[in-house]
């Protein structure tokens, strides 16, 4: 695409596509595909186009599926095209940055051993908050666990936005973009802790906004923060524990913030939304089809867009008890969730004898459960 862009722009000049690639390439610049993952949508329409004869370009207008792409293709366009006026315009009082929950990871990475690879380990987190642009003075924040402390369920994701908030209590305007993982990101749990928060007397914010990508185009500062830990990890070489782990995040770019999770840092928060009001408010409103969330001080209420550039539509969701009194803070869990016995026994006895002495404390004392209480905790 770009060699054909430059033969329009450049009608005069008459070079082929291989001479174009080795100049681009000996400027350093790569080809590549952002991010790690292809979109569904997107596939489904090539298998689509392939059988129809139909082409990006030319979509038919009578055809669902054409129609069901063309949609899509303007929602990624359009998030892509407001991420990245989002890159120019941030200063002191307005931080942008974007989250997102590294792929998994797993403890210890020994990789270099088979016995390692065919062992059950455990599993690291690291929930990141980078800021985007050029113009930003906060560096990245890595918040990181592992799952004998907590998973990684929403209420999980939610207590480590609420870390990430506080660190930054200071900042009076915050923007999230984050990706569309309903699990995660996009559900109205958190939507009522960003309620909670934005009111909230022990931070100075005053406007809070989360804006999503389309699925299956995400890419982002935070996939390229991630990108440099994967680096670190692999500069590092064996990675016996999580204190390994928690110096290879550091060591993954400047400036980079590490807050290390425990238990009592996780808390069940609450869902505090009214079904009943979503169910009278016409249209209904339906997370996955919001593409921006605003929220205020002095309100319970938010503000969403179905459209980044189409007027906002406020919504008050939020229960009548919570409406009455304040939203508060739930008390903090007080048992890590663990790992099974049987497990901790696997990794004792097979790989923390390769590990220095250093190392071997923090798996002797691995937090343990019954496989049951992992069961239940998982689907928390």
């Amino acid at each position: 695409m770009m060699y054909k862009d430059f033969l329009a722009k450049h009608p005069a000049i008459d070079i082929s596509y291989c001479l174009y690639r080795n100049v681009i390439s000996s400027m350093n610049i790569s080809f590549v595909k952002l991010g790690h993952e292809e979109c569904w949508t997107c596939e489904l329409y090539d298998v689509h186009k392939t059988k129809t004869g139909h082409t990006k370009e030319e979509p038919q207008e009578n055809c669902d599926e054409c129609k069901k792409f063309t949609l899509h293709q303007k929602k990624y366009r359009e998030a892509r095209r407001i991420y990245q006026e989002d890159e120019k315009k941030t200063n002191d009082s307005h931080l942008i940055v974007s989250a997102d929950l590294q792929k998994v990871i797993m403890l210890p990475r020994l990789e270099m051993f088979k016995e390692v690879i065919f062992t059950p380990r455990i599993v690291a987190f690291n929930e990141s908050f980078v800021p985007i642009g050029k113009k930003q003075q906060l560096g990245p924040t890595a918040v990181i666990w592992h799952e004998a402390i907590s998973g990684r369920s929403a209420k999980d994701i939610i207590s480590t936005f609420y870390a990430f908030l506080l660190s930054v209590r200071d900042v009076k305007h915050i923007t999230l973009w984050l990706d569309n993982c309903s699990s995660q990101n996009k559900n109205w749990s958190l939507f009522c802790f960003f309620v909670f928060m934005v009111n909230l007397s022990e931070v100075e914010l005053q406007t809070l906004q989360v804006k999503y990508f389309e699925a299956g185009h995400t890419f982002m500062a935070a996939d390229s923060f991630h990108h440099q830990v994967e680096k670190s990890l692999k500069h590092m070489g064996k990675v016996y524990d999580f204190k390994d782990f928690s110096e290879a995040v550091r060591k993954a770019s400047h400036k980079v913030k590490v807050i290390e999770m425990e238990i009592e840092n996780f808390y069940d928060w609450e869902d505090a939304t009214s079904q009943y009001k979503l169910g009278k408010i016409k249209p209904r409103p339906y997370v996955h089809d919001m593409v921006q969330v605003n929220f205020e001080r002095g309100k319970k209420t938010l503000i969403y867009k179905t459209e980044f550039e189409s007027p906002g539509i406020e919504i008050n969701f939020i229960n009548a008890r919570c409406m009455k009194v304040e939203i508060s803070k739930p008390k903090p869990k007080c048992n890590p969730k663990g790992i099974t016995k049987d497990r901790k026994c696997l990794i004792v006895s097979k790989l923390v004898p390769i590990m220095p002495e250093s190392r071997r404390n923090f798996w002797e004392n691995l937090p343990t459960a019954t496989d049951e209480q992992s069961h239940d905790s998982d689907e928390n």
